[in-house]
């Protein structure tokens, strides 16, 4: 009565021209009126007045079915108003049929049938059939049973958008109610599994979904129904398994839950032979639609008491401890670690991927502080300190390299570098190490924009080169193939570490990419708009006219930065400095 009373009083400041009376009347329970004024309408005006739609709650027989008043509709119908007659608010298009079917009011739904010929509207899916998925969507299982037992030609169509809309929108009992009345073949059911096992999906009214507890308790009864009924738990989405579907959001954890309980596959792998817990060794999404992130330990917990392994390795050789290093902390590293045999940790925390990369490796690639010192004390990794991987690279090197952060997609920071560097040369670090595609830390610390107004990385490179580091040291760089178009000499683009720059020299063309050579770490600091690398290194004597392998000297290439077109104080700035040193362009 609440919602009726808070829906009329909404009303209350609409229906004010006289086309609008019968909306009035309706919204005023007024039907002495209702009925005066349908009396005097000749048949054409009153046929016009059925059919007008305020634009913001439809035909009178709209609002009628919207009141829940059961009297006015019947003299609307008397008077020749249509059950089938189609408003369309925004994205929404709806009948009295289906609203009355969506409000589960059973009485107006039947007022309404009994002036329809279902067999002569069978094909009609939006203005007809569309209402038992609106039942559906809307979770009014007696709603869905009376539809059902009125008349048995519903459309393949609309069983199956009547099963996936009440599992998209987690309505357990309709789902029960469905499954019971009607059979769905294997794929729709597994289809309707991956609807289940996701958050809920937006009405069109809704910018966002708000959230119950009984809702995550309803959403486990459910994928169990599913299952129950036939639907594979280790079925795919995307290419996906469910499994990892649902341990990447936090707030999904019920149906991660759910799935193991009912038999998915906790070692399910993707295309690239990830499974589960790989993903979470690094912070996954929160809440529905929210950029948040965060490590899901109760995931991590779930998938190992179903016996989710951490040794499985992925395409790469990989195994979830790997990205843990990377991605987490050392109370989730050492989660992972207790899923292992103990006498066989030591030599799992020196375990090596595909291309020679071990633990150390992935935490200093992450930036991860806390995790590369418990390896170095704790994991006994001091030795590896310098342990090269197949094109050179040691922790120092990853921990330097532009590369997607353990806290999302964006670059890591210099603030999270300088430290990360710092804490493996205080351990015995090379600083001259050079990779084999000749960059060194020089050159890494010239890929970070920004004027280094702290000091921290000038203060590293004079350490660096008093020690002996070539400020000319030349390099390999992967740049965007402009073919047709004339080639942009500074578009180095931030694409990974260790192997994964490797595999892009070796193949560029696969990335749309083309191979420079002879690029000093003035061309890096230049094309990335590191303004304070360049004052340091044209401090220590770098060479502002060198020129790389297109004969492009570095003032040209931050000329030609597009990484820099948003930026021009710094690249003006860059250009000024390079000249003034007796660079050209």
């Amino acid at each position: 009565m609440f919602a009726l009373r808070s829906i009329q009083s909404r009303m209350n400041d609409t229906f004010k021209s006289l086309d609008l009376a019968l909306h009035a009347s309706i919204r005023d329970n007024n039907l002495t009126r209702l009925q005066l004024l349908i009396d005097a309408l000749s048949p054409a005006d009153l046929n016009k007045r059925l059919r007008t739609n305020d634009g913001d709650w439809g035909m009178p027989l709209h609002v009628a079915v919207i009141c829940n008043n059961p009297a006015a509709v019947d003299v609307l119908l008397s008077a020749g108003a249509k059950p089938l007659i189609l408003r369309r608010i925004g994205d929404d298009a709806s009948t009295p049929l289906s609203i009355a079917a969506r409000q589960g009011n059973r009485a107006i739904l039947r007022q309404l049938w009994q002036h329809i010929d279902p067999d002569h509207h069978a094909g009609n899916y939006l203005g007809f059939q569309f209402c038992l998925v609106q039942a559906a969507m809307y979770g009014q299982p007696l709603t869905i049973a009376d539809l059902l037992d009125w008349w048995d030609g519903w459309s393949p169509k609309a069983r199956e958008y009547a099963l996936r809309w009440a599992a998209m929108r987690w309505k357990v009992y309709a789902v029960e109610l469905l499954l019971s009345k009607l059979s769905f073949e294997q794929q729709l059911l597994d289809t309707a599994l991956c609807d289940a096992s996701d958050f809920k999906s937006l009405m069109v009214y809704e910018t966002i979904v708000d959230y119950e507890g009984v809702d995550y308790f309803e959403q486990q009864q459910l994928i169990a129904l599913l299952v129950d009924a036939g639907a594979n738990p280790n079925a795919t989405f995307n290419q996906e398994p469910l499994i990892q579907s649902a341990a990447c959001s936090v707030n999904l954890v019920g149906a991660l839950k759910a799935l193991l309980q009912k038999g998915a596959d906790p070692n399910a792998t993707n295309q690239a032979g990830d499974s589960a817990l790989h993903h979470l060794g690094f912070p996954v999404r929160l809440h529905q639609g929210s950029p948040e992130t965060g490590l899901h330990e109760t995931g991590i917990r779930l998938l190992l008491e179903h016996h989710a392994s951490v040794r499985q390795q992925n395409k790469s050789g990989e195994t979830p401890l790997h990205h843990a290093a990377a991605g987490s902390n050392v109370r989730i590293l050492q989660l992972y670690l207790s899923a292992c045999p103990i006498e066989e940790r030591d030599a799992f925390m020196r375990s090596k991927n595909n291309h020679g990369e071990m633990l150390l490796h992935f935490a200093a690639a992450g930036c991860n502080i806390e995790i590369i010192e418990y390896l170095l004390s704790h994991g006994g990794m001091e030795a590896n300190i310098n342990d090269v991987n197949s094109n050179g690279w040691t922790p120092l090197m990853c921990a330097l390299a532009q590369t997607a952060s353990r806290h999302g997609d964006d670059g890591k920071q210099l603030s999270e570098v300088i430290p990360a560097a710092r804490l493996l040369l205080a351990h015995g670090a090379d600083p001259f190490v050079a990779t084999a595609e000749g960059w060194t830390p020089l050159h890494c610390l010239a890929l970070y924009f920004g004027k280094d107004l702290s000091g921290e990385t000038a203060q590293l490179i004079d350490s660096l080169v008093l020690a002996g580091a070539d400020v000319n040291a030349r390099a390999l760089f992967p740049v965007q193939d402009p073919s047709p178009g004339p080639l942009k000499s500074s578009d180095l683009m931030m694409f990974g570490w260790g192997h994964q720059v490797e595999e892009i020299i070796k193949y560029p063309a696969t990335k749309g990419m083309m191979i420079r050579s002879g690029l000093t770490p003035l061309h890096f600091a230049a094309a990335h708009g590191a303004v304070g690398v360049v004052k340091a290194l044209l401090r220590h004597g770098a060479n502002p006219a060198a020129e790389d392998s297109s004969e492009t000297s570095p003032a040209k290439t931050a000329g030609e930065s597009t990484r820099l077109e948003c930026h021009r104080d710094a690249q003006d700035e860059i250009v000024a400095l390079l000249i003034g040193a007796g660079g050209s362009y």
